[in-house]
């Protein structure tokens, strides 16, 4: 039995940030159907970021702008728990599918529309990809370095935004089972932006806090947050907060001089000299190996980690975090082994499950439309005339 069993969702949304929180779902055990058009979800073209927001999904491949691909989602209306997309505003009423349409079918519905700006203001019919947002709320400029120009830098308001959208399905899910009501839900992407900045705050003054900024190098936010080359041609990186720990790390580097070295003595010295600082620490690490540096930084109680050049394939291809459920491990029809992320909730009693990949366009589309109680002369017929799409039989049947 898991969490989820028993709730069906039908989810239009395309790209990442809408798709990821059906997937959160679908991994505690919720039926997904992904419903896409004919010719498939546009993020298909990037099948790395597609295949990340889509496992233990269904696919249903057919044409929402015409009549006969309407009746088939009125029918899948019908018997869902849960409707959801990002779309612009507008769009899905457009199509017959907005939370007004879909209550007809099922006045209980829970339906979660996730757009990028919400549905009031002057932005809402605009869209927002990922390094919009992150431009809009200062990531650009916060990854990029003190003094530097802006970088098109991709945070993580897409994984951020499916988050709070699952989180936001699950408390309308308790809600429903409490009092028997459904709801509209609205999860703008651009919340998950300004969380992801959210360290900033106002000050007595009226002024904002100052921005954990990078330094000008990108390496960290100054000498004791930060990566250091090694002579290994490695990165460690060392994160001493505490007044015991950068004596033990100037100990361990060989310079116990610097903890009392009047420009480094106190937390206010250090802050002002943190150039000076820096330069002294980036000589130190050079005349050892990152794993040498580990050792005895460890040893000596100092907060540190390798900066992993080869970070995913050490991830993902270590067999302990296969064992463990870090990393889930499945066939795929067009790509073979596939290696990703395993379940990021972990319940103990009723724990979920990844049975499959991010399914091909239209893969499930007869599966479905037998459900609905389609004929296999029906579902012929539909797809003779470009209603709904299925791939090569055979090609479907690897890796479901």
């Amino acid at each position: 039995m898991y969490a989820l069993q028993g709730i069906k969702i039908v989810d239009f949304g395309i790209f990442f940030a809408g798709p990821y929180a059906a997937k959160l779902l679908a991994d505690l055990g919720a039926d997904v159907i992904k419903v896409e058009a004919v010719t498939g979800d546009p993020m298909r073209r990037s099948m790395g970021p597609f295949i990340g927001c889509q496992r233990n999904k269904r696919s249903l491949a057919v044409d929402l702008k015409n009549p006969d691909g309407q009746a088939i989602v009125h029918k899948l209306f019908k018997q869902t728990d849960i409707v959801c997309h990002n779309m612009r505003p507008g769009v899905a009423e457009r199509l017959g599918i907005g939370y007004e349409d879909v209550k007809k079918f099922n006045p209980g519905v829970i339906y979660m529309h996730s757009p990028s700006f919400g549905t009031i203001g002057p932005r809402k019919d605009q869209p927002g990809f990922e390094p919009l947002v992150g431009a809009m709320v200062g990531m650009a400029i916060m990854s990029a370095g003190k003094g530097n120009n802006p970088v098109n830098s991709v945070a993580n308001m897409d994984y951020g935004n499916g988050q709070l959208g699952a989180i936001g399905l699950l408390m309308a899910l308790i809600h429903r089972a409490k009092t028997g009501q459904g709801q509209k839900i609205e999860c703008p992407q651009m919340v998950s932006g300004m969380i992801t900045t959210s360290e900033l705050h106002w000050k007595k003054d009226g002024t904002l806090s100052e921005w954990f900024q990078l330094d000008q190098k990108q390496t960290g936010y100054g000498p004791l947050c930060r990566i250091y080359p090694t002579k290994s041609e490695e990165w460690i990186c060392v994160v001493v907060a505490k007044e015991k720990d950068f004596q033990a790390l100037c100990k361990t580097v060989g310079a116990p001089g610097l903890s009392s070295d009047l420009r480094f003595a106190t937390k206010e010295a250090r802050k002002k000299n943190a150039d000076s600082l820096s330069a002294e620490l980036e000589k130190l690490f050079l005349a050892r190996t990152a794993a040498e540096w580990f050792k005895a930084l460890d040893a000596a109680g100092v907060p540190c980690e390798i900066s992993e050049m080869k970070g995913p394939d050490k991830l993902f291809g270590n067999p302990e975090h296969v064992q463990s459920g870090l990393v889930s491990v499945y066939p795929h029809s067009q790509f073979g082994t596939m290696r990703e992320v395993g379940q990021i909730i972990r319940l103990s009693e009723t724990p979920g499950n990844i049975w499959g990949p991010a399914p091909l366009a239209g893969q499930h589309t007869r599966d479905i439309l037998a459900e609905l109680g389609y004929t296999t002369s029906q579902q012929d017929d539909l797809k003779t005339r470009g209603i709904v799409n299925w791939p090569i039989e055979e090609r479907a049947k690897v890796g479901v």
